[in-house]
């Protein structure tokens, strides 16, 4: 009998499958490749968000138990969040920003990783898109994130890796200009060409950003995942020295006694899951890059399909879920 993660992923598959291969069954793998990237990309930059916020309540409690502070916009933003210089249209002057600490350089640099993760999604939508769309519109929709996706995704490689990209600007103005050649019509052909060009070309540049993924949110004693669980767990404490602090002042009744408990509980909670989360990231990031590899060697040999590649979106599959699941869990915390 398969494992029940397993069964779960096979089937969170075959719906993906269904969807995205009722227009072409053929490329209904490189559709479920796309859409299951996508999913892995959003869940994980919500995940990230929601544990940002998660600690704006350890803010609060700062202010709210000291009488001599005063609450500003920053006690509302999460510990993890990094302020953001605005865009030239939005002033008249350049704006000057504090130097950035060393917290906040550590938060703004797992920002960047997501960011990356979210470049790497579009890339798989606008292939997804390709391998269904029977209309020209989705076939401009699947340029531009294809353009917008790979160029991101170049960008932030070389920022982060301190590495040069394998993909050109040419090399992605090239792929774009086979994707709109498919033409009004949808040219099958053209469509396979496309899409077999895209894959082969882009797969050095996939391969190093999810192995750098893989690595840097994976389980290292002085990595990611302990930073932040170290910074929650950090948050955690202080709750609960709040909660001494105020369980026996006068007007401190049950109700606020037993949600000051609850906060510090799911604080505590969210501090133990974090690293599983960056392990979910971590796994299916390295299940994209197989399952990328695998479509490769099926194109190169003008191939859509092999049960390699069901293999591993399965496995992909599986991970965006369990990412999903530990957002939707803790998102719903304490309501």
């Amino acid at each position: 009998m398969l494992p029940v993660s397993r069964v779960f992923s096979f089937a969170g598959l075959l719906v993906l499958l269904l969807l995205a291969g009722c227009q072409n069954p053929t490329l209904s793998q490189i559709g479920a490749f796309g859409n299951s990237v996508s999913s892995l990309a959003t869940n994980a930059s919500n995940g990230y968000e929601m544990i940002d916020t998660a600690t704006v309540i350890e803010q609060i409690y700062h202010v709210a138990s000291d009488p001599s502070q005063v609450p500003s916009a920053d006690t509302f933003k999460g510990v993890f969040s990094v302020p953001v210089a605005a865009s030239p249209q939005d002033t008249t002057a350049p704006v000057v920003l504090p130097a950035l600490t060393p917290d906040q350089e550590k938060w703004s640099g797992i920002q960047g990783r997501l960011n990356m993760l979210s470049a790497m999604g579009k890339y798989a939508n606008a292939l997804q898109i390709l391998a269904t769309t029977d209309y020209r519109s989705g076939i401009d929709t699947a340029s531009q994130n294809l353009d917008s996706g790979l160029n991101t995704l170049s960008a932030d490689y070389t920022k982060i890796s301190g590495k040069p990209s394998k993909i050109s600007k040419n090399d992605i103005a090239i792929l774009s200009s086979a994707v709109d050649a498919i033409g009004a019509a949808i040219v099958e052909e053209k469509r396979r060409a496309a899409i077999k060009a895209i894959i082969i070309k882009t797969d050095p540049t996939i391969q190093d950003a999810a192995k750098l993924l893989e690595e840097e949110f994976g389980p290292k004693a002085d990595g990611i995942p302990a930073d932040v669980q170290q910074k929650l767990t950090l948050a955690a404490n202080f709750l609960g020295n709040a909660y001494i602090a105020e369980k026996d002042q006068p007007g401190a009744t049950f109700a606020k006694r037993y949600q000051m408990l609850i906060d510090m509980q799911n604080m505590y909670q969210l501090a133990a899951a974090t690293p599983n989360y960056f392990g979910d990231v971590a796994r299916g990031a390295k299940a994209m890059a197989q399952a990328h590899a695998a479509l490769v060697q099926a194109v190169q040999q003008d191939k859509f399909t092999s049960s390699e590649i069901v293999n591993n979106i399965g496995d992909l599959v599986s991970y965006a879920q369990s990412v999903q699941a530990f957002y939707k869990k803790f998102s719903s915390n304490g309501k």
